[in-house]
């Protein structure tokens, strides 16, 4: 019986390890390069519904931006970019009402 909790605990804990280390790569894409959903998963390779989640989490702690609407280069749908630079942001932002 105690080995069985053990092993529970054990997925359990490699469970919060891939969810931050997904949350982790996630955040640092999108500081890097304003990106979609599509171009994250081609990029990284996480699946998209993880990183739904995930895009979740950083909006909820408002660390996650929407920049824009546009086309995505892969599946040609009008979707948002994102980023989780505030400096991009604000540069855009600034771009936005000099226009």
């Amino acid at each position: 019986m105690e080995a069985q909790t053990n092993q529970s605990l054990n997925l359990s804990k490699q469970g919060k390890v891939k969810q931050f280390t997904q949350r982790k790569t996630i955040f640092l894409e999108l500081f890097k390069e304003p990106q979609n959903s599509k171009m994250l998963h081609m990029k990284t390779g996480i699946p998209r519904e993880a990183i739904c989640r995930r895009k979740r989490d950083l909006e909820n702690e408002n660390l996650l931006f929407v920049l824009k609407m546009d086309y995505c280069p892969y599946s040609g749908r009008l979707t948002q970019f994102l980023t989780t630079n505030p400096q991009t942001y604000q540069r855009w932002l600034q771009s936005k009402k000099n226009d």
